[in-house]
């Protein structure tokens, strides 16, 4: 439902999950407070915040290792909002992290150092889903409006209509005319 941007029907599932009684794992819990609070990205940075971080608290609990996806979904929500990310990994090789330093960096004005973090990635080695991603990644540090289309394809190609909305964003705040978007969309 989230990558379909059914935030709302996204919402009221993953809490029907968290509130099922009987579980066999606190995983599940972790995974749909971890949905639940990506599903604010765009709305509102205190409820996404709130649940990324108790997302977090229940990863660490069951230490199962993938802390990794949370600490890049509170980045993500917290450079987007324009907040100090707490755990960016500067010494990762993981294309998330990178993604996620490439974003704080264009957000803090330092281009050129973002431009030679995006030019040590491999795109060949990425799959379609970081592709889509770094793709955003290159249109912010380039500025070029191709890199924009060419994540907004990758995010189709994969169906997921909810960080679509990354680069249609960025585009809307280029000039870039609201109809023509709804075209590309459709």
């Amino acid at each position: 439902m989230l990558y379909q941007n059914n935030v709302t029907e996204c919402r009221r599932m993953a809490n029907q999950v968290i509130d099922i009684k009987v579980r066999k794992s606190l995983k599940h819990k972790a995974t749909m407070l971890q949905t639940i609070g990506m599903s604010y990205l765009f709305e509102d940075y205190e409820q996404g915040i709130s649940h990324l971080y108790k997302a977090k608290k229940l990863y660490d609990e069951i230490a199962d290792g993938k802390n990794g996806e949370i600490h890049s979904s509170i980045n993500l929500h917290q450079i987007h909002w324009g907040k100090e990310p707490e755990d960016l990994k500067f010494d990762s090789e993981e294309p998330y992290d990178k993604h996620d330093i490439i974003y704080y960096l264009v957000k803090n004005k330092k281009v050129n150092e973002a431009k030679q973090l995006i030019e040590s990635i491999d795109e060949t080695r990425l799959s379609d889903r970081d592709l889509a991603f770094h793709f955003f990644s290159k249109g912010l540090v380039d500025r070029n409006l191709d890199f924009m289309y060419k994540s907004i394809l990758q995010f189709k190609k994969i169906g997921n209509l909810f960080y679509i909305r990354l680069p249609l964003d960025e585009l809307r705040k280029q000039g870039v005319n609201d109809l023509l978007l709804k075209t590309i969309l459709t």
